[in-house]
């Protein structure tokens, strides 16, 4: 498996190693999260085996976002969750997707977003996505 570090001017992003899952699984309890990423709460042997099937797949990169001591991102080379914004959303998208075209040559991107994650939908609408389809299954 390839690994990555990509630093931006805040946020480094790393790749999402084995030793991550504990401290993922741990995120994946907050309400919030599973709310706002449409996500059920998995054991942390079944998060095991979800980081095997993500790292396994030779067409996905799966990346971290690092910053200080908290981790806020995990990303699908074009499908972004963050715990927290911290005012580094921006910087991170940006990041991630100058990553997805250089090394994948990704020239469209989508976002998922749940109908009450308000500060993803401003964001994404700041940095020109258009709405293009409705889920009922992102509404909550």
């Amino acid at each position: 498996m390839e690994t990555y570090s990509l630093g931006g001017e805040k946020v480094i992003l790393v790749s999402y190693m084995e030793r991550h899952v504990p401290k993922y699984h741990q995120w994946m309890q907050d309400p919030y999260l599973l709310q706002a990423t449409g996500s059920e709460p998995l054991t942390l042997d079944e998060e095991y085996e979800m980081h095997r099937s993500w790292t396994q797949d030779p067409q996905s990169t799966h990346l971290l976002c690092w910053i200080s001591n908290l981790w806020l991102v995990i990303l699908q080379t074009v499908v972004l969750m963050l715990k927290s914004w911290q005012g580094l959303g921006k910087e991170v998208v940006l990041l991630m997707m100058s990553f997805a075209i250089n090394k994948f040559h990704i020239q469209s991107f989508r976002a998922k977003i749940g109908d009450s994650n308000l500060s993803s939908l401003n964001l994404f609408k700041k940095l020109g996505f258009k709405e293009v389809s409705y889920s009922e299954a992102l509404k909550r």
